[in-house]
């Protein structure tokens, strides 16, 4: 999916820009989420896309990263730290690999912009 390809480009090379206000990490993606619902065709939480999220949860550091002073994301996006992040590759499948199932999972919005701030969330695995 070449959506996928591109959202993960941007997400792993996003952590290098240098935001001035990092609370607002994910109103600085929110265009480009914007433009890519319409491909993705599902929901975003917090700056993962719902059917690629088994996958996307394998996100990792190997870095140094912080945790900001306040809440920004739930922990299991990876908008919920500073630093370099690295994604699974496509190649791996996680599903049949990992045996995950996502249950249940929502975001709750700062506003009723959905690509917005979060000021919640939960993942039931």
């Amino acid at each position: 999916m070449q959506a996928m390809y591109f959202w993960n480009c941007v997400v792993s090379i996003y952590p290098q820009c240098e935001l001035t206000f990092e609370q607002y990490k994910l109103v600085a993606l929110a265009g480009v989420a914007r433009a890519m619902k319409v491909q993705m065709g599902c929901d975003y939480l917090a700056g993962m896309w719902r059917t690629e999220l088994e996958r996307n949860l394998l996100w990792s550091v190997d870095s140094i990263f912080r945790r900001p002073r306040d809440y920004r994301t739930p922990s299991w996006s990876w908008v919920s730290i500073d630093g370099e992040i690295n994604n699974p590759k496509r190649g791996s499948n996680a599903k049949s690999k990992f045996k995950i199932e996502i249950s249940s999972v929502s975001t709750q919005k700062k506003s009723a912009d959905e690509m917005g701030q979060v000021v919640g969330g939960a993942l039931k695995v």
